[in-house]
């Protein structure tokens, strides 16, 4: 177990940079392509659950959509926080824990409920893509960014 985890680690390592990289590439492609890469592999997970060597692949995929949208969410963030970045960042920050703690709670809900524990990345799935979608509309209706200003003047 103690090298799956480091695998996992290896994982969000590489999600950082690699995907902090597309950030800076495409930032809104880039964080709808990694949010629905969590929600396939979460989906996979499932299923991936029942063999030993696909569950370990699927974890570190895992750690590298799991913490790779942190860069991009963060950087859409400080592009649209305009003269209170250090209230946006730290905004943001509860917003991701709030989320944490939301996504044990549910966990659990669907653990305790007749569907069991091999439901909760097929529900997880679910609730990303839905995230997917809250993502996309957030992002076409979200006001010019300081940089998009920056370029109209």
């Amino acid at each position: 177990m103690s090298w799956i985890l480091v695998l996992f680690g290896v994982g969000v390592t590489l999600g950082n940079y690699i995907d902090g990289r597309l950030a800076d590439w495409k930032l809104n492609i880039s964080l709808i392509a990694l949010t629905i890469g969590l929600g396939a592999s979460l989906l996979a997970l499932t299923w991936a659950s029942h063999g030993k060597a696909a569950a370990v692949i699927d974890v570190f995929l895992l750690g590298i959509f799991i913490f790779g949208i942190l860069p991009c969410l963060t950087i859409n963030v400080m592009n649209k926080a305009m003269g209170a970045p250090n209230l946006a960042t730290t905004m943001n920050v509860s917003a991701l824990h709030i989320a944490n703690a939301t996504g044990a709670w549910l966990g659990g809900v669907v653990i305790d409920s007749k569907y069991g524990l091999h439901f909760v990345p097929l529900f997880a799935s679910l609730v990303t893509a839905l995230g997917v979608v809250v993502t996309q509309l957030g992002l076409m209706l979200s006001p010019r960014s300081v940089k998009e200003r920056a370029n109209l003047t």
